[in-house]
């Protein structure tokens, strides 16, 4: 089950500094958990800002609308990395597979979009 703020609410916070109406639901934090798995296990993927986005969401920490932005820009940005080389190879991945999980991945992708009309 998805938490939620009413999206007003959601908005005023963000403008006080205090947002977080966007919780991840549960398969956007287990896509990036296993970005931190497998970042781990291979040592490469994503960035220091990856890394701090695949923390937060693991921990399915609430979002900011600021932050729902960063992460629609970010899979508007690398989308066109899905599916390249040996992107889900199970023995070695792609290091733009690492860090698409690392953003949510595919759950997290359609996270975002999904609730767009409540943070844009």
């Amino acid at each position: 089950m998805t938490q939620t703020l009413p999206p007003e609410l959601a908005v005023q916070l963000d403008l006080l500094g205090l947002g977080g109406g966007f919780v991840p639901p549960t398969e956007v934090g287990l896509a990036a958990r296993q970005g931190l798995a497998l970042r781990q296990r291979h040592g490469r993927g994503g960035t220091e800002v990856g890394l701090a986005r695949a923390q937060g969401l693991s921990a399915l920490r609430p979002h900011s609308a600021r932050e729902m932005r960063v992460i629609a820009v970010w899979f508007a940005r690398f989308g066109y990395l899905r599916g390249r080389g040996r992107w889900d190879d199970a023995a070695n991945p792609s290091t733009g597979y690492i860090a698409w999980l690392l953003w949510g991945g595919d759950a997290g992708r359609d996270w975002v979009e999904a609730r767009r009309a409540d943070w844009s």
